[in-house]
């Protein structure tokens, strides 16, 4: 139960067997000293894996490798593993995340440390767990402040759209309001993926994973029909709906549009999402399961906390509270022994 080294072609090769796991794979290095370190280490790990199990030598480049071949978001991995990669699983606390979230990105808001660090580490380990490489974690994350963001309204869509001279652009922001898509989803969009006939859309797997199915109304349909899809890298990968090949595409355009009609910048998330989730519940009356199936939500106090913002709070408080029953004649209430003035 041993690992040896073999060159071939100037590179370290370990060969061996530990325990029932044949060991065949490149050391990648030249360097005898650096070759024998590596085989000491790597036996040294499997032998401990095969005698008292995974779970106690797994290491989060482990569990990260695994991750990624399961297809998962890559965004703020390499950083990871750069710091973790040779941590074991077992030995990772949720006070070493926090750690490292206050090492890398020290100046920034707990929103970015937590979708940065905090979130996709705990996936990662948890992921592993599921695979029986360690126990699970909870980790609580940093504090983020509920931040008020603007919405777009009817009024604001129909100025950007006269504005646009980019058809694409007039039609990605009219789908997002009337859908509630991100924009990552629209990018996404094949011609394959839109039913026009039917007025349906049934797009790849959304944000929380599950395929999104899209309700379009009759002038979104006339939009896309006059919409031509655009092959995307230069004609090598398929169509897609708005020609797009990320979502770093439209967003130069989006700003200039915003600038050209005169109206207030909103990023395409505000006008779109946020801009559907008020129109909805705050100026239409939608009921919450109506609006969250609509937009594609699958917790709709999601939507109700973060997307559908109350408008018109002093002329409401007013409207509500502010017609006078009995008119104050300047005598103060009494309850029992006490008064109230």
């Amino acid at each position: 139960m041993s690992i040896s080294v073999i060159w071939r072609n100037g590179f370290a090769q370990l060969h061996g067997t530990i325990g029932d796991q044949r060991i065949r794979r490149s050391a990648r290095t030249r360097d005898p000293k650096v070759a024998e370190r590596i085989r000491a280490e790597t036996e040294a790990r499997l032998t401990k894996a095969a005698l008292y199990g995974n779970e106690n030598e797994a290491t989060f480049a482990d569990a990260a490798v695994l991750y990624l071949r399961a297809g998962k978001d890559r965004r703020y991995i390499a950083p990871l593993i750069v710091h973790l990669g040779k941590r074991r699983l077992a030995t990772i606390k949720p006070g070493d995340l926090k750690d490292l979230a206050d090492k890398l990105y020290p100046n920034s808001r707990g929103s970015t440390r937590n979708r940065s660090v905090l979130k996709p580490a705990r996936a990662i380990i948890n992921f592993g767990h599921e695979r029986g490489l360690c126990p699970p974690m909870r980790v609580q994350g940093f504090y983020e402040p509920l931040v008020e963001r603007p919405a777009g309204d009817r009024e604001w869509v129909d100025a950007f759209m006269a504005a646009a001279t980019d058809r694409r652009l007039r039609v990605l922001c009219l789908f997002m309001f009337v859908t509630g898509a991100r924009i990552g989803e629209c990018i996404a969009l094949e011609p394959r993926h839109l039913n026009l006939d039917d007025k349906r859309g049934s797009g790849p797997p959304a944000k929380n994973g599950d395929p999104r199915t899209y309700y379009l109304t009759d002038e979104l349909v006339r939009e896309l029909r006059l919409l031509e899809p655009r092959r995307i890298r230069y004609g090598r990968d398929p169509e897609r709906v708005f020609g797009w090949a990320n979502v770093a595409g439209p967003q130069k355009g989006w700003k200039w549009t915003c600038k050209r009609a005169g109206i207030p910048y909103l990023t395409p998330h505000e006008a779109g999402r946020h801009g559907f989730g008020t129109e909805t519940v705050v100026r239409q009356g939608v009921d919450l399961a109506t609006a969250a199936k609509l937009g594609g939500w699958k917790d709709q106090t999601v939507l109700l906390r973060r997307y559908a913002h109350a408008k018109g709070l002093d002329k409401a408080a007013e409207r509500i509270f502010g017609s006078e029953k009995t008119p104050f004649n300047g005598t103060p209430v009494t309850h029992g022994k006490r008064q109230v003035r």
